[in-house]
């Protein structure tokens, strides 16, 4: 139940939002082991994102590393 699956293959869900408005899926992510990043400064009112990163820019290393990591 609290995994996903595509096909046969297990896969990660995940989150990346920059707006206060994204909470909501930052939590209901944390609850079933979902991968949650908030884009911009830390801040104590969005403390449901479990990583953040700094502006888009880091959003494209980010996913761009992810499918480095897939293709091997």
């Amino acid at each position: 139940r609290n995994r996903f699956i595509i096909g046969e293959k297990p896969c990660l869900a995940m989150y990346i939002g920059d707006d206060v408005s994204d909470e909501d899926a930052f939590k209901v992510l944390s609850k079933i082991k979902g991968l949650t990043v908030y884009v911009g400064a830390p801040s104590k009112s969005l403390p449901q994102a479990e990583y953040y990163l700094r502006d888009t820019e880091e959003v494209t290393v980010l996913l761009k590393k992810i499918l480095e990591l897939k293709e091997k």
